[in-house]
């Protein structure tokens, strides 16, 4: 019986050492100056910290003086100091040097000459998003709001598109006092990394504001100030051409263009911030200058599920006669991704 058992806890012990394995070996390492080596999927490298998921734990972050070498089964793309960019293996440390391979051929180099670091985008990448707020009150104050908006992102290589659609209605008793409704269409080719050409297209309809339609074609040039797992933020400005009618009065012309798009992921949490905000200069008539801002707080519930609280504030310096020139909503409501 004796010999049996020590059979199976041998067999036990091999078993367990052939499942993990290929864990081990396809497992990119983090080896730091204390001797300790964080084994697991790197993610992200900037100038203050290495991000790495291990199969134990979420992903978290090391400091970059804490770290003596790297090392990565796939490529990331690296950018150094001087500015090149490329795309390369982590290969370890060769005589206190950071080594990266790239097709094949390893070079070394100081770690402190690498800017940062990340894994390649996608060919395909897609990210639909639908949001809801809706109050009611009913007593003595009978009124209700709602408010939906749907938008999808969609990368395939270096084309990206990006379609929205909003609506919000507001009634005090029998009476409606907004009905707005918004569509918005966004084509960018990214023709150098991180700078890309847009084509985008709006529609938008308020008739509480005297605002029979506003149809805005325009043409940027844009660039990805960040883009990383935790930020992302875009700039873009250009030309365009708006067909308006407003107050009764139809107008078009030229008009110039800005728009500004954040997202933050707050390290080691379920809480994202985002802002946007688009800018319109209308060059013609009254010189109209148009202001949309959103900021709002996304935090997740469950599955694809979240919570979302948001701030929005419209501007106009010429709105229709008799109309305020601004409009702004606190909103609380839930939101899926799909």
């Amino acid at each position: 019986m004796l010999k049996i058992s020590r059979f199976r806890s041998v067999e036990a012990v091999l078993l367990t050492a052939f499942l993990l394995a290929p864990l081990a070996v396809h497992a990119d390492q983090l080896i730091l100056k204390n001797g300790d080596v964080i084994t697991g999927k790197i993610s992200e490298v900037d100038e203050k910290s290495v991000t790495i998921n291990p199969p134990y734990a979420k992903k978290f972050a090391v400091k970059r003086s804490a770290i003596v070498s790297i090392e990565t089964e796939a490529a990331l793309e690296v950018e150094l100091v001087s500015g090149e960019r490329l795309r390369a293996r982590f290969g370890g440390l060769d005589e206190g040097l950071q080594v990266l391979v790239v097709e094949d051929q390893a070079s070394a180099l100081d770690i402190e000459t690498m800017r940062k670091a990340a894994v390649p985008p996608r060919w395909y990448e897609r990210e639909s998003r639908a949001e809801a707020t809706l109050t009611v009150n009913e007593g003595n104050t009978t009124s209700r709001s709602a408010v939906f908006n749907i938008d999808t992102r969609l990368r395939l290589g270096d084309h990206r598109q990006y379609a929205e659609f909003a609506f919000r209605r507001d009634e005090n008793g029998d009476r409606v006092t907004k009905k707005q409704s918004r569509a918005a269409y966004e084509y960018d080719w990214l023709f150098r990394r991180s700078w890309y050409l847009a084509a985008t297209a709006a529609y938008e309809r308020d008739p509480i504001r005297d605002l029979n339609h506003r149809f805005t074609f325009g043409a940027l040039l844009g660039h990805d100030l960040l883009d990383n797992s935790r930020n992302f933020l875009t700039v873009k400005g250009g030309v365009g051409y708006t067909d308006q009618k407003l107050g009764g009065d139809p107008t078009n012309g030229l008009v110039g263009l800005w728009e500004l798009e954040f997202r933050h992921t707050f390290t080691g949490s379920r809480l994202e911030l985002v802002h946007d905000h688009a800018l319109t200069y209308q060059d013609y008539g009254e010189n109209n200058m148009i202001v949309r801002s959103t900021t709002g707080l996304r935090v997740d519930i469950l599955w694809d599920l979240y919570a979302t609280a948001s701030y929005r504030f419209n501007y106009e310096t010429e709105p229709a006669p008799g109309k305020f020139n601004r409009d702004s909503m606190l909103a609380f409501g839930l939101g899926a991704k799909f």
